[in-house]
């Protein structure tokens, strides 16, 4: 998980010492939690996995998982387990120490409506002909609790049609609140089903800021009408 310094949030803007404490705090208590990363077994209520989706090419392989949420408010820090059925078998496929927070956590759930996570196979993932993909979603808690009222709002959008197995994207911080490891994902969707699909990390992303970020695909992005989202990490 790319991560800022803590003398980089602290220059984030005018908010108060307070604040700028308890940023550098979570970000530290999601450095520390990834290093033991957990699966799911009991599945969160209020949410429903709408689709989980494998998508696999020469460079590399994804899954891409739609959930959407019946909770009153926004759910953050969501853990999730991805992998693959083989048969009677369920091979999670996001579990290891050398994974990152938000390759086994949704960053944020809007209330009672939809969202969209990737998880990229690392290199050495065995997948083999006839996997599917699952995924169950858990509930918020452990080690890292996060909440909110309101999700900060983020805009992503391609600048192009995807190049290759790489796509260029633009986020734009419209909230008020700094964004730390803000997650973006692009999926490319063709016929009602996804072919293409990739995450990226943007370490910093100030107030009112605009960057541009190049997303690594996996799958066929060339065949595929390529959406993006960026979703918040810091929430106050």
């Amino acid at each position: 998980m790319a991560i800022a310094g803590l003398g980089m949030l602290a220059l984030a803007g005018c908010d108060s010492t307070q604040t700028r404490n308890e940023r550098a705090k979570l970000t530290a208590q999601r450095e520390i939690a990834a290093r033991e990363p957990e699966r799911v077994k009991t599945a969160n209520p209020d949410v429903q996995v709408t689709g989980a989706q494998l998508v696999r090419g020469p460079r590399g392989a994804a899954v891409v998982v739609d959930v959407r949420s019946s909770a009153v408010a926004p759910l953050t820090d969501v853990p999730v387990t991805v992998g693959v059925r083989r048969g009677e078998r369920y091979v999670a496929l996001n579990t290891g120490k050398e994974l990152e927070w938000f390759q086994w956590h949704l960053p944020a759930i809007p209330a009672r409506g939809a969202a969209t996570w990737v998880f990229r196979v690392p290199p050495g993932r065995a997948l083999r002909a006839g996997d599917t993909a699952f995924a169950k979603v858990g509930v918020p808690g452990g080690k890292v609790v996060t909440r909110t009222d309101a999700l900060p709002q983020i805009t992503a959008s391609a600048l192009t049609r995807p190049t290759g197995a790489r796509a260029r994207v633009v986020v734009d911080n419209v909230s008020d609140v700094p964004q730390f490891g803000l997650q973006v994902y692009a999926v490319g969707r063709a016929g009602g089903r996804v072919v293409a699909a990739g995450a990226a990390t943007v370490e910093r992303l100030n107030r009112d800021q605009q960057r541009e970020v190049t997303v690594r695909l996996a799958g066929r992005p060339a065949a595929s009408k390529l959406d993006v989202v960026a979703v918040p990490t810091i929430f106050q």
